[in-house]
């Protein structure tokens, strides 16, 4: 079939669009996708898919066929509200809310589910997370994030157990839907989990963003599914530092030699005092006034990290560094002496 090179122009650019719903001339109308072209005005003239769907006509070729047909979006966010699952609108192709107070307007009341895609039939779907909605973990792939094998990990240790739904998301990702509760939102950057709770929302199939569908994949009965605990797979992903104590032993010096005496003592004395909180400024001379007086009492700089962590984090300084601080603060006093 011919192809027409005339520009679109008639009612301007505003009639190109991505498939889904567009306007002419500020009314919204039903768009025609022509062979994988993007959706152009049908009432336009100057429109190719305008000419072309002429060319068709008048071939006998119904109208009809030109027309896409696309996922139910209304039906879609209706079997969700059916499971329980509070929804509202999201902008097509998108994660934004349409709403003005996003997913906390999330609802199962098909009466205003109906009125949302009536308004805006190509919205996509958010889920409202935490009970009564679905919690998820949300395995990330993007940038090279390792959110797959940590699944993997998860699962082989028996923390996955009782998903009811696994979507594939536009990136490649993976969001496992879980019974909901009232655990709220939680993330692992590095290991590429996150989790959707409460004060959460995940865009949930048919949707797609930046053109990428998010596809619905294994589905059990809500009845045979069960809540995830989230802390746990924190604690096996990402486990909690254990808690620094300062306990300084009897240094191994000279026990004639006055200055490790006193050194020792001292450090001890400040420990004892409870490590006071200094005025802002004076936490650094303080720091280091404290890693001399470790090293000269005979202190290792392990024992040193251990016993100023606490001190660090109390004041604010070298916090996630104490280590990297110490070991600096030693060498320049070793090349002091």
């Amino acid at each position: 079939m011919a192809t027409d090179a005339r520009k679109p122009g008639g009612c301007g650019p505003k009639c190109w669009t991505g498939v889904g719903r567009i306007e002419h001339k500020g009314e919204v109308i039903e768009p025609v996708l022509y062979e994988g072209l993007p959706v152009k005005c049908r009432l336009c003239p100057s429109s190719p898919t305008y000419w072309r769907r002429a060319s068709m006509e008048a071939a006998g070729t119904p109208a009809t066929a030109e027309q896409p047909s696309g996922p139910n979006m209304l039906a879609a966010a209706l079997r969700y509200a059916e499971f329980g699952w509070p929804v509202f609108p999201c902008k097509p192709d998108a994660k934004v809310p349409l709403t003005r107070h996003g997913f906390t307007e999330a609802t199962t009341d098909p009466a205003v589910v109906r009125a949302w895609w009536t308004r805006w039939p190509d919205a996509n779907i958010g889920i409202a997370t935490g009970a009564p909605g679905p919690d998820v973990v949300d395995v990330d792939v993007r940038d090279g994030k390792p959110g797959m094998s940590n699944r993997d990990r998860l699962k082989a240790a028996g923390l996955l157990r009782g998903v009811v739904a696994i979507v594939t998301t536009g990136t490649g990702g993976q969001h496992l839907y879980f019974p909901g509760t009232d655990q709220p939102n939680g993330a692992i950057p590095h290991a590429g989990i996150d989790f959707r709770g409460r004060g959460g929302y995940v865009i949930a199939p048919p949707s797609t963003v930046n053109g990428r569908p998010y596809v619905a994949g294994i589905r059990r009965p809500i009845s045979e599914g069960r809540p995830v605990d989230w802390q746990a797979i924190r604690d096996f992903l990402a486990p909690p530092r254990p808690a620094v104590t300062a306990v300084i032993d009897r240094p191994a010096v000279d026990p004639d030699d006055p200055l490790a005496r006193w050194a020792a003592a001292e450090f001890q004395r400040i420990l004892a005092g409870g490590l006071p909180t200094c005025r802002d400024g004076t936490r650094s001379g303080v720091f280091h006034e404290l890693v001399g007086l470790a090293r000269k009492a005979g202190m290792t700089q392990e024992q040193t990290v251990a016993a100023l962590t606490p001190w660090c984090e109390r004041n604010g300084k070298y916090v996630n560094r104490v280590a990297r601080e110490v070991a600096r603060s030693w060498a320049v006093k070793a090349r002091a002496s």
